[in-house]
């Protein structure tokens, strides 16, 4: 996609550069996340059903798909512990172009690009740890 970005009209900015690493760290991490349910299951088949279930509500809670603004005040915790809104709201604050961007409800603080990269680092080096110990014990 982006060897085509040129001939589409649209051309390269900084801030793409600094989404590539973010989403590389968002890949990472869920991927880890996504070992971690596997070695976790013993029947295969289950896997798609639980995988769904656990992905689901972190992509709804994380503001990608709906504003985290107009959720109710409750779901504000659920919103602040998942680690997929500060992967959303980075690419967000990276990504080029002119819209604003409102970050979920983080009681009138914004935090910082590079501390919601740790908090995603923290995730990916969380999951794949622990996946990798799961692994490796016999059965």
């Amino acid at each position: 996609m982006l060897t085509l970005a040129p001939f589409a009209g649209s051309g390269y900015r900084p801030g793409l550069l600094l989404a590539l690493p973010v989403l590389m760290l968002l890949a990472f991490g869920f991927t880890a996340l996504g070992v971690l349910i596997a070695v976790c299951i013993r029947r295969p088949e289950a896997f798609q059903i639980v995988a769904g279930l656990c992905l689901m509500p972190l992509l709804f809670l994380s503001g990608a798909v709906l504003p985290a603004q107009g959720l109710p005040g409750w779901l504000s915790g659920a919103v602040l512990a998942n680690p997929l809104t500060y992967g959303v709201d980075a690419l967000r604050r990276t990504l080029p172009g002119d819209a604003e961007v409102v970050s979920p409800a983080w009681a009138g603080w914004v935090p910082p690009v590079a501390v919601e990269i740790a908090v995603l680092g923290l995730l990916a080096v969380l999951a794949l740890g622990v996946a990798t110990a799961r692994f490796a014990r016999p059965e």
